[in-house]
């Protein structure tokens, strides 16, 4: 007997919303993007991993458009004396409400934020009196403090 098989697929393959692959400019973001949603959820992104995998320039570019475009956010903490990162990635561009989830998450945890995406960086200001004190925190004057970027990295700097 001939005809059209289906079969539901529920692994082995990664859908991918078209709004992700139609928005993107870039080659490279459009790859980077296909190849995430392809990994389990359960990943973690390490940077390392793709900058050896892929190259750190060709990564450096994806991830600064798909920031651009909200489908990377970007969030560094302090756990102590360590900076660490947490990356999120999606084929469908983050809300605002979506990200103030996972500040709260991270404030919960007991950690201080010190940056965040560009297109997210508004969200700091809202959750600022909600963040733990801590006596060794940077030194940073919280009263009089701006925000700086350098190369798409915002930095909170004394005034």
């Amino acid at each position: 007997m001939s005809g059209i098989i289906k079969r539901r697929k529920t692994s082995d393959y990664a859908q991918i919303h078209n709004n992700a692959l139609q928005n993107l400019v870039d080659i490279r973001s459009i790859g980077l993007i296909a190849h995430l949603m392809s990994l389990p959820e359960s990943w973690t992104i390490s940077k390392m991993q793709l900058y050896k995998k892929f190259g750190r320039g060709p990564i450096t570019n994806a991830i600064k458009e798909l920031k651009e475009k909200k489908y990377w956010v970007t969030i560094q903490y302090r756990d102590g004396k360590k900076t660490l990162y947490y990356y999120n990635v999606s084929d469908v561009a983050f809300d605002d409400s979506e990200v103030l989830n996972m500040i709260q998450e991270i404030n919960q945890g007991g950690f201080i934020i010190t940056a965040i995406s560009e297109s997210f960086a508004h969200l700091l200001s809202i959750v600022e009196n909600q963040q733990p004190k801590q006596e060794d925190n940077l030194s940073v004057d919280s009263i009089n403090c701006s925000f700086s970027t350098i190369d798409g990295q915002q930095f909170i700097i004394n005034s």
